[in-house]
């Protein structure tokens, strides 16, 4: 709206040979002082061209809006969904652990009852080591994925929650029909 007014007429000042301290003392008689207004004429479509200018540096503006707004949706869709997914893989990691640990004890149990030899307790003890890292990993992770998300959503001195959602066992057939 402003670009369509004509612009504003200015108000000039000038100031010349402003007296100083001379010899003499004071020389008041030789500054110059010019006061003037000024008002710009847009000739030649000028301001019909200077007024479309602005309009689209609005519709870029405002694209560029858009645009912010989006990757910021995207990019708190995507935190969220690699806490789903860390979340997951923390049950996985800890299903995995029961697993090694019962296989751990069932070794024990055999080779003390002398049906297998102790090198396969020592197997199932670094399979139950390795699950246990496993499982610190995906600890981490969940807590890097929850910190991230927290920090997407603008809230970086919030205590990590447990996010309510699921991630999808089906994945959903898009029609690209629709989606132009």
């Amino acid at each position: 709206k402003q670009s369509q007014l004509r612009p504003n007429p200015r108000l000039e000042y000038n100031a010349e040979e402003v007296p100083g301290h001379g010899t003499n003392g004071i020389d008041l008689g030789k500054g110059q002082n010019t006061l003037g207004i000024g008002q710009l004429f847009e000739t030649g479509g000028k301001r019909r061209l200077r007024t479309e200018v602005a309009r689209k540096e609005k519709t870029v503006t405002e694209l560029e809006y858009e645009t912010l707004a989006l990757n910021i949706e995207s990019e708190t869709k995507r935190a969220f969904y690699e806490v789903l997914a860390a979340r997951e893989g923390l049950k996985i990691a800890e299903e995995t652990l029961n697993i090694a640990r019962n296989l751990e004890d069932a070794a024990r149990k055999r080779f003390e009852a002398g049906d297998i030899p102790q090198i396969e307790v020592f197997k199932a003890e670094v399979e139950a080591a390795r699950s246990i890292n496993d499982k610190t990993n995906a600890e981490a992770e969940l807590l890097n994925a929850q910190k991230r998300l927290f920090t997407v959503m603008g809230e970086p001195e919030v205590q990590p929650r447990e996010p309510v959602g699921a991630l999808s066992k089906e994945t959903p057939i898009l029609d690209l029909d629709k989606l132009q």
